[in-house]
């Protein structure tokens, strides 16, 4: 039987004080925050709900990749125009992307990653 992970809090104070530049974070700390916004399998949310929160979440991981992206990699999967973003050289991740809702410059990072793979 598959372990269920737990899910994370949702903290809008934290992140909208992040994303206003009130406050900083460590990558860990940004990736929990990541989780914890991630409306996918949290199923009674409202549409209008989900999408704010996958806006956020885009908008985080594009913090995560201006500020870390060293520590990040690039994965593509099997869904066009989504990504994963796992941690470098450790096990855990900041969820699927969809590049579409990146910022430009993190989007312009993931692309780079995702030529940079295809060349090895």
């Amino acid at each position: 039987m598959a372990r269920r992970r737990k899910l994370r809090r949702f903290e809008p104070e934290a992140i909208e004080a992040l994303l206003a530049g009130r406050e900083t974070a460590s990558l860990d700390r940004l990736l929990e925050l990541v989780r914890g916004t991630n409306p996918t399998r949290r199923g009674a949310l409202e549409p209008g709900e989900a999408r704010r929160r996958y806006a956020l979440k885009a908008r985080l991981q594009s913090l995560a990749i201006a500020r870390h992206g060293a520590a990040l990699i690039v994965v593509a999967t099997r869904s066009p125009g989504v990504v994963a973003l796992r941690l470098a050289g450790r096990r855990g991740d900041a969820c699927h992307a969809l590049v579409a809702a990146l910022e430009p410059a993190a989007r312009a990072w993931v692309e780079a990653g995702l030529g940079r793979s295809r060349r090895r």
